[in-house]
């Protein structure tokens, strides 16, 4: 996967324990992850971000997260993309999870 840029994993069923299985296995390198219409949910959400966003995600410009069951995950998603150190995510796609506002206020630092 030395040379891998791009992955779209979207609507393939992965459930939080597969979401820990391959964020575990991407590259630091990847510039494009989509991951959407999965029943990820939460728990799964926050894998990806524990085990890959805040590891070495500094190349990631684009981030499909649509439909993916999440609430509190999405603001998890933005505060570990703000906690790199030089992101260069461009597109960050959340659209058909189950946001209220206290969670897009948690997510925008605010």
């Amino acid at each position: 996967m030395a040379s891998l840029a791009s992955l779209d994993m979207s609507q393939n069923d992965l459930s939080m324990l597969g979401a820990a299985q391959v964020a575990t296995m991407l590259p630091s390198h990847l510039q494009r992850l989509r991951a959407g219409d999965q029943w990820l949910g939460d728990d799964g959400v926050n894998e990806l971000c524990l085990r890959w966003l805040q590891g070495a995600a500094a190349s990631l410009v684009e981030l499909d997260l649509r439909h993916c069951t999440t609430a509190w995950g999405c603001a998890r998603v933005c505060q570990a993309l703000s906690a790199l150190r030089d992101p260069a995510i461009v597109t960050l796609t959340l659209r058909g999870n189950h946001l209220d506002d206290s969670q897009s206020r948690a997510g925008a630092g605010g």
